[in-house]
């Protein structure tokens, strides 16, 4: 977001819109890769009852979150699922 805005007030100061970019005072977040989850916690998560559909559903799809909690028996077909992404407003199958 920072680097977005920063980008929008960098061409308003080069184009005499602004006389500075606020945003270029503001620090980054540094962020770090998430760790994989170990195998037995995974396994174990996979085979719990309450939560094991939710986390196949994030770890074998990629989906994020807001897509995995819309999704239902409805987009099963088969051997496959339709998904809708969000990000991209198109379906993977």
């Amino acid at each position: 977001t920072v680097r977005a805005i920063g980008a929008l007030y960098a061409w308003a100061v080069e184009n005499d819109r602004m006389p500075t970019n606020p945003a270029a005072r503001i620090k980054t977040f540094k962020g770090k890769e998430h760790k994989p989850w170990p195998e037995p916690l995974l396994e174990e998560a996979l085979a719990d009852p309450q939560i094991g559909m939710a986390v196949a559903l994030f770890y074998f799809t990629g989906q994020r979150i807001n897509e995995v909690v819309r999704m239902g028996p409805q987009h099963f077909k088969g051997d496959y699922m339709d998904v809708y992404v969000q990000k991209t407003k198109s379906f993977l199958q």
